[in-house]
């Protein structure tokens, strides 16, 4: 039985492998919409529209060219566009479009400089293998 670790963890968007990633996170969803009827006793739903969220803390050092890339697409931006996002680790992959929807810069004393992304997913999964 295999045991995944973060080791082996990478993130990508808009083609740029980000370095210096300290962790990620994937949510996945989907909606449901209710079907019961007025005499049913019992609740019923079916599926309705999927999402998925995701956020990546990447520590910030002043020669990530890559980061300040990914920053710049939704801070300096003037109009932030969607990019392929990629969550890897071991053999698994969850990439879909995404929009880069916040970030937050944290700097502490006695802490490495860190940027928190936050990314919501467009469309559907250009693929999921978990």
């Amino acid at each position: 039985m295999a045991i995944f670790t973060g080791v082996t963890g990478s993130v990508v968007f808009d083609g740029d492998t980000q370095a210096n990633v300290r962790n990620f996170s994937f949510t996945g969803t989907v909606d449901t919409l209710e079907t019961t009827n007025i005499n049913n006793r019992e609740r019923t739903y079916i599926p309705g529209l999927k999402s998925a969220t995701a956020t990546v803390t990447i520590m910030y050092h002043n020669d990530n060219n890559t980061l300040r890339n990914m920053l710049n697409n939704c801070v300096t931006g003037a109009a932030p566009a969607p990019a392929r996002l990629q969550l890897r680790f071991h053999d698994r992959d969850i990439d879909f479009d995404a929009y880069l929807t916040s970030v937050n810069v944290t700097c502490a004393v006695g802490d490495v400089m860190t940027a928190d992304c936050s990314f919501q997913m467009t469309g559907d999964y250009t693929e999921l293998n978990l």
